[in-house]
C-alpha cells in the first residue's frame, strides 16, 4: 500500500527506516521490526521482493517459515504462550 507510511503518520505512529548490512541472502530482502509504544520489540519479520508486487516472508521472529501470499495465512500466538522453534 503505497500510502502505508503517510496513514501511520496520521495515526500517530512513530515510522524509522534503516540501513544495516545483516547478511541478508538475497539483494531486495528486508527485515521489519515492530515495536511496541513502551519501546520492547513486538515482533520481527524478514521478506524479500519477488517481483510483479509479490514478496515472500522467510522469517517471524527468527523462526524459518515459508509464507508466499498464495494462501491466507492467520499467524496468532495465544496470550502468554511462545513461540518455539520445531525439531
Amino acid at each position: 500500500m503505497k500510502d502505508a507510511v503517510s496513514i501511520a503518520k496520521e495515526q500517530g505512529r512513530k515510522i524509522v527506516f534503516k540501513k544495516a548490512s545483516l547478511g541478508f541472502k538475497h539483494p531486495n530482502q528486508a527485515r521489519i521490526d515492530v515495536f511496541a509504544a513502551d519501546g520492547h520489540k513486538e515482533f520481527s519479520v524478514m521478506t524479500y521482493s519477488i517481483g510483479g508486487g509479490m514478496f515472500q516472508i522467510t522469517e517471524l521472529d527468527e523462526f524459518q517459515v515459508a509464507i508466499d501470499g498464495r494462501f491466507l495465512y492467520v499467524v496468532k500466538p495465544q496470550k502468554g504462550s511462545h513461540w518455539r522453534k520445531l525439531p
